[in-house]
């Protein structure tokens, strides 16, 4: 399934979105939260919480946080992405990344970071794509299986 660029409407997610939010982190396999999780980020006001819809469906959210960075600037982190099964590898992702840059930018925000297990070539390489840089490997990070986490930037500012 490809979608064209107007069929995926990114919007601010709403309190009420917190249990879809859950559900998609879920089905995605990534580390799910809990819906009051959810709702208190989405009520955080240096967070941005993100969902892309098509025909009224969640497609796929983002959450990130802006925190204060390494000089007087500010950073932010992101902390989940995730996507439907069947809407992967057709564009939610990057249409999710590039508002949240484009929003960090109106905000001032001088770098993006993440961290992602090293073996998930998947989002390493969907992170490179969208210019971001392992700057720091975490050995044994995660847990469950252990594995060294990287930590990949993105500058935003331009």
């Amino acid at each position: 399934m490809s979608y064209a660029k107007d069929q995926l409407v990114v919007a601010i997610a709403d309190p009420s979105d917190a249990e879809d939010l859950r559900q998609l982190a879920v089905d995605s396999g990534i580390d799910a939260w809990t819906t009051d999780d959810y709702r208190s980020e989405i009520a955080n006001d240096n967070s941005v919480v993100l969902c892309v819809r098509t025909a009224g469906d969640l497609a796929g959210m983002l959450v990130a946080r802006i925190v204060p960075g390494a000089t007087e600037n500010y950073d932010a982190e992101l902390y989940n992405i995730a996507v439907q099964t069947d809407s992967r590898r057709c564009g939610v992702g990057s249409v999710l990344l590039s508002d949240l840059v484009d929003r960090l930018r109106d905000r001032e925000v001088e770098s993006l970071w993440l961290e992602v297990r090293e073996s998930n070539r998947t989002a390493v390489d969907f992170y490179e794509k969208h210019g971001f840089k392992a700057e720091i490997t975490r050995p044994n990070f995660y847990a469950n299986p252990t594995e060294n986490a990287l930590i990949m930037r993105l500058i935003v500012k331009p």
